[in-house]
């Protein structure tokens, strides 16, 4: 038991340290993996009360993606930045928000708080359960640490007393990190505001593209959260492509207006002017964006066979994002009228990219894509 309370004391001293990365993900990984280890549990989850008075998942042992606050979540059913959550009251992580005190349990499925999830036999492993409240020194709730151990004996109510300090110290970095979080995101929407701006005076200038950019994002994203298991998207990567999707066209600022709206084919001096625009875009947002963002704006436009452009990259030297806003900007482009032809039916649309899988875009991608439209009531 000494032991316990020296690893809490070096914890508590690595909450302090870390808290200064300003990094919730981190923090967070790092404080729930040490806690499990401490108290040889089997597994632990973190939940953070969000603006609905809800505790939602948003990081666990068992599994790793890192949960989207709900506030910028669409609850879709096979959304997995979507976090897992219960009501105040509800369950026994509900019971510990709403009552502010800590509960240990050493015969979890035989108490009538404890939810049952899936296969019940398989739920009576969870033999002992602690949970503790993350509350501040104003007595406000912040969220619930939840651990369990399945085969290695139950928890002690000295862990309770030993983890007070952490928990503490746990909720003061957290409180920080949210503070510097919340300027940090209003500094951030100014920004793209402003820029956002820029872009829709652009598609003024084109009535063909008017909205082409916020519908661009829709799918984009749409594509991004349904590849975010396979390829392990987390929150930051989601809203990166969500950026670079609304502002990917930027750089068209120095095209002249009669060439995007001009009815006939492009001379070759004015296709010029339109490839350069990728790479104009990027220098544009390079000044206020992440290096994400402006890479993914700047080969939006690259096709896996080398034909796209500015570099005319290849395969995996492309960005899976950029791959991504390449699908959901070519679908919404062929999709809408321009000055030279009439739309394409979603059909006609849907074909000609299941056409081109392999040469211009990603085949997995594709699938993915026109696979999320269907779900979401698109009519091929």
């Amino acid at each position: 038991m000494e032991s316990c309370f020296k690893d809490f004391d070096l914890l508590c001293r690595m909450i302090r340290a870390f808290s200064y990365t300003l990094v919730m993900e981190n923090i967070c990984h790092i404080i729930l993996k040490n806690i499990v280890h401490i108290l040889k549990a089997d597994s632990g989850s973190i939940f953070f009360l969000n603006q609905n008075q809800e505790l939602e998942m948003f990081v666990s042992t068992t599994e790793l993606m890192i949960r989207k606050p709900s506030a910028y979540c669409d609850h879709s059913a096979d959304n997995p930045a979507c976090g897992t959550g219960f009501k105040m009251n509800e369950g026994i992580v509900g019971w510990v928000a709403a009552h502010k005190e800590p509960l240990k349990l050493d015969n979890a499925p035989e108490d009538k708080r404890y939810l049952f999830f899936g296969n019940k036999k398989k739920d009576m492993r969870h033999k002992s359960i602690l949970c503790l409240p993350l509350i501040n020194k104003e007595e406000m709730l912040k969220g619930v640490i939840n651990l369990s151990k399945k085969k290695t004996g139950f928890f002690k109510d000295e862990h309770i007393k030993m983890l007070e300090p952490v928990m503490l110290q746990f909720t003061d970095a957290i409180e920080n990190i949210q503070r510097y979080q919340e300027i940090q995101s209003r500094a951030k929407q100014i920004t793209v505001g402003a820029l956002r701006s820029l872009t829709i005076a652009i598609e003024e200038k084109d009535m063909y593209t008017r909205g082409h950019s916020k519908r661009v994002a829709r799918y984009a994203v749409t594509l991004a959260r349904a590849a975010a298991r396979r390829y392990g998207f987390r929150r930051l990567d989601l809203e990166n492509i969500e950026v670079a999707s609304l502002l990917h066209d930027i750089g068209k600022i120095g095209v002249p207006e009669n060439i995007l709206n001009k009815k006939g084919p492009l001379k070759e001096d004015e296709w010029d002017l339109i490839r350069q625009h990728p790479e104009k875009g990027a220098r544009i947002v390079e000044p206020v964006q992440s290096l994400k963002v402006v890479e993914i704006i700047r080969q939006h436009h690259e096709r896996l066979d080398g034909s796209g452009y500015p570099f005319g990259l290849k395969r995996e030297d492309i960005l899976l994002e950029a791959k991504i806003l390449a699908i959901a900007d070519s679908y919404d482009a062929m999709t809408s009228n321009r000055s030279y032809r009439e739309r394409f039916t979603k059909a006609k649309a849907a074909g000609i990219l299941l056409e081109s899988v392999g040469t211009l875009y990603d085949a997995d991608l594709v699938r993915l894509f026109l696979g999320r439209l269907k779900v979401e009531g698109e009519d091929f």
